[in-house]
């Protein structure tokens, strides 16, 4: 694939590293010399960005087609309205809402956008737009209909499930740092995601 870098984070404290960063933007901490990022959700996946990049469209079942739940007037004059209107909703996204270091209530989110058609990523922090990455993409990326916007550390399970018209199936055996954390799979709408002590915590299609 064209892009050869994934996500990593900061040792120190937690927060997302940009390619080429040399010291945590955050805490200030040196970057060590790139590798294989302790920083894992789920066991039974290779490191987020790979998975996110690489795993093949899922054959739907049924129609299962989910409208965002935040309407468009409520996003009017944001980043993440502007990329909306700019490129449409994202196919295919990583999120994460919720404390940025375990134990701690640092909350915050964290947000990577991709539009395979358009060759482009957008990442997001607490709502604003950081920086805007061009890929090639040489593999079909998974998709969804879900939008991240409707999407938030505010809902409960229960509240998610509703809004899929899924019950998701529970995957056992999650590797995190995160005490409480537990991680289902939504094979309809192609979204794996986490919750912590019962809401929201990650999504990532796949």
């Amino acid at each position: 694939m064209g892009r050869a870098q994934q996500q990593r984070f900061c040792t120190a404290c937690g927060r997302p590293l940009f390619a080429g960063t040399r010291f945590c933007t955050y805490c200030g901490a040196a970057v060590p010399a790139p590798r294989k990022s302790p920083y894992r959700i789920f066991k039974v996946l290779v490191p987020v960005w790979l998975v996110l990049l690489v795993l093949a469209v899922a054959v739907g079942v049924g129609s299962g087609v989910l409208n965002a739940a935040i309407h468009s007037e409520d996003l009017e004059g944001t980043h993440a309205g502007d990329a909306i209107g700019r490129y449409g909703e994202p196919p295919a996204f990583w999120l994460s809402d919720g404390p940025g270091t375990p134990g701690d209530n640092d909350y915050l989110r964290i947000e990577q956008w991709v539009y395979p058609d358009q060759g482009v990523i957008l990442h997001f922090h607490d709502g604003r737009l950081l920086a805007t990455e061009q890929v090639t993409f040489s593999e079909e990326v998974a998709r969804t209909n879900v939008s991240p916007t409707s999407l938030s550390r505010w809902m409960r399970q229960s509240d998610v499930e509703g809004m899929l018209s899924e019950k998701g199936t529970l995957l056992p055996g999650v590797d995190t740092p995160y005490d409480g954390l537990e991680a289902f799979a939504y094979p309809r709408n192609h979204l794996l995601i986490g919750y912590l002590d019962g809401k929201f915590f990650s999504a990532q299609t796949y």
